[in-house]
């Protein structure tokens, strides 16, 4: 059990910005930039913690 901690981490994401709208929904080229510049951030940031 002790090795399963960490694995997950839980946030809360504002509908508007929700980067997962950009694999599920149709959407306006401003969203689009929006949710592609979180994912990057996101990814960038997982490649710093490692």
């Amino acid at each position: 059990m002790s090795q399963l901690q960490k694995i997950v981490a839980l946030s809360t994401t504002e509908a508007d910005k929700n980067p997962a709208d950009m694999l599920t929904k149709v959407l306006i080229i401003d969203k689009l930039k929006l949710c592609s510049s979180s994912v990057e951030s996101l990814l960038e940031s997982r490649s710093i913690e490692k």
